[in-house]
């Protein structure tokens, strides 16, 4: 008697060698980024949308339609008419990079900093004029982009960004280097030109990586910088 296998007719066989190439079968891969949400819509499977960009997009709002994309881990809003962040933007648990420069945001609303993995956050010539308590909260935050706004001080909570390597707060109505700066021990680049500083602390020397200092169009005067590039030996300084 022949094997009960050896019964099977050759159907059988087809039908394992079809499953086989069907589960074989590559699946579409990820765009680089995806321009505009018209054409993240067109992608079948919402999870290959990573990147989004609606740069220069006319935008007032940020639609809600980028929801279905859960998978986000860079967006950019940059060069809008945005006033302001949605709090449903925390739902981007994986979000990485953050562009929201050039827009005329004036609120950072508390679920803002619930972002917990963004490391690049650019917020560059908006309409801030203060900062609320939160942003110690970005742990893995390593690029801070607060130029060309209207601050003058910053959170206490903010030297708990310990990942933080560049800060730009240019362009700004800062009088002094804010005392939580001299924190950031990551903290390698630094931007503060074009403010209205009259002093710098001497615990700027606590930024023992610090390798770049951007100091030039302040109220600072040239014996200042002079002790300045004394204790800070190691940073290059555009004064």
């Amino acid at each position: 008697m022949l094997p009960a296998i050896m019964l099977r007719p050759p159907f059988y066989f087809i039908v394992l060698l079809s499953f086989s190439l069907v589960s074989c079968k590559p699946q579409g891969k990820p765009k680089y980024i995806y321009y505009g949400l018209a054409d993240a819509l067109k992608e079948k499977n919402p999870e290959n949308v990573l990147r989004l960009s609606f740069i220069n997009a006319k935008l007032d709002s940020i639609p809600e339609e980028i929801k279905r994309f859960t998978d986000l881990i860079e967006l950019d809003f940059s060069y809008n008419n945005l006033k302001s962040i949605p709090a449903w933007l925390n739902q981007f648990k994986k979000l990485q990079s953050l562009d929201l420069r050039v827009n005329s945001i004036d609120t950072l609303y508390p679920t803002f900093f619930e972002l917990l993995r963004l490391e690049d956050l650019d917020i560059r010539d908006n309409k801030l004029k203060h900062i609320p308590p939160g942003f110690g909260k970005l742990k893995r935050l390593k690029s801070l982009n607060l130029g060309s706004n209207d601050l003058s001080d910053l959170p206490t909570d903010f030297s708990g960004l310990d990942s933080l390597s560049l800060l730009l707060i240019d362009l700004n109505n800062f009088k002094s280097v804010p005392d939580v700066i001299f924190n950031l021990k990551a903290m390698e680049n630094l931007h503060l030109y074009h403010n209205n500083i009259s002093e710098i602390s001497d615990s700027i020397s606590k930024l023992k990586r610090l390798r770049q200092l951007s100091i030039d169009n302040n109220n600072l005067t040239n014996a200042q910088i002079l002790h300045l590039k004394k204790i800070l030996p190691n940073c290059l300084m555009d004064d």
